[in-house]
């Protein structure tokens, strides 16, 4: 069953001002509050008590319900951009790893 989930994550942006050099780049921190629909998955079963082969584990379902910008840090993002960035940082392997591990910490829905 999913629930709801919110945190606020930051998120490392690299941006280049005009008349910099083509290998300098600036970074900013933006914040981002995020909604997350988020269902846990299942662990592996080698086998079933009665010795019928098991199955493969489920990972988790992790998906974005809105993304907000908190904090810019110096930057004016569109919505679009910001929706971007927030699905770019979950579909790394970090950021889906700390969701997972915020889900499994909290329970902010009913």
């Amino acid at each position: 069953m999913a629930r709801k989930i919110s945190m606020t994550v930051e998120l490392e942006r690299f941006f280049q001002l005009s008349g910099m050099p083509d290998d300098e780049r600036e970074v900013a921190y933006p914040k981002v509050d995020l909604v997350l629909n988020y269902s846990a998955g299942s662990p592996a079963v080698m086998y079933q008590r009665n010795g019928d082969p098991g199955w493969p584990a489920e990972p988790a379902e992790i998906e974005i319900v809105s993304a907000k910008l908190s904090d810019g840090d110096g930057l004016a993002p569109t919505q679009e951009q910001v929706d971007d960035w927030a699905q770019e940082w979950l579909d790394s392997d970090a950021g889906y790893q700390y969701a997972c591990d915020q889900a499994d910490l909290r329970d902010d829905a009913p």
